[in-house]
């Protein structure tokens, strides 16, 4: 859990103002827990993703690092192979994403999660119908209309698509989806993987990643 650690070392040094500086380790002995995202929430807390073998976990802690609720994600029937990203919803709920095993076909595919204000689950939307095994989604982002923003890694034909972004509603219900900057665009290019997502003042979407 040192990763955690370092995490949030940093983010506190920003905010001397606000709060003090501390280390704090989570997690259990003899398990390997394994952080994936850490945001700051509307208190100056902060809430905290991450995994271990069997399940998805959150933590949600107040401005000085102390523990206010821990969650195990669940997803039944849908197990959760491991969830990747965040995002504060401006109502209070939470947004999660990552890859989960889905049991319906029996493969790996990308899911978007809502969850309330203390982590309970809303709703989940576990995207189907990709030709690959084990796609996930990477980032998510909500809009100032309340739409939910997803990047996706691996949906379509590859290794022609390899970057998709999703659109949905704030109830799950899929807009639309889109392949970015595949190759039949960009020949020159290969092996795109998104990693971030940015939505600036505009309304425009800012992906960052790698590529060949």
């Amino acid at each position: 859990m040192r990763s955690v650690t370092i995490s949030l070392f940093i983010l506190l040094n920003i905010n001397l103002l606000y709060s003090q500086t501390w280390p704090k380790y989570y997690g259990q002995a003899n398990r390997i827990d394994r952080p994936w995202d850490l945001i700051e929430t509307y208190d100056k807390g902060y809430l905290m993703l991450g995994n271990y073998p069997e399940f998805s976990w959150l933590i949600k802690t107040d401005i000085n690092g102390h523990i206010l609720w821990e969650k195990i994600i669940d997803n039944e029937p849908n197990p959760l192979g491991t969830s990747l990203a965040i995002e504060a919803a401006s109502d209070g709920g939470i947004l999660v994403c990552g890859i989960a095993l889905s049991a319906y076909s029996n493969k790996y595919c990308p899911f978007v999660m809502r969850l309330n204000a203390c982590g309970e689950k809303e709703w989940c939307k576990i995207f189907e119908g990709s030709p690959n095994g084990s796609p996930w989604a990477q980032d998510i982002k909500e809009t100032d209309s309340g739409d939910i923003v997803v990047l996706v890694y691996q949906y379509g034909t590859l290794p022609e698509e390899t970057v998709h972004l999703f659109k949905l509603t704030a109830d799950g219900e899929v807009l639309w989806k889109e392949p970015l900057a595949t190759t039949y665009d960009h020949p020159g290019s290969a092996h795109k993987k998104g990693k971030r997502l940015i939505i600036n003042n505009e309304g425009n979407f800012i992906i960052s990643g790698q590529g060949y």
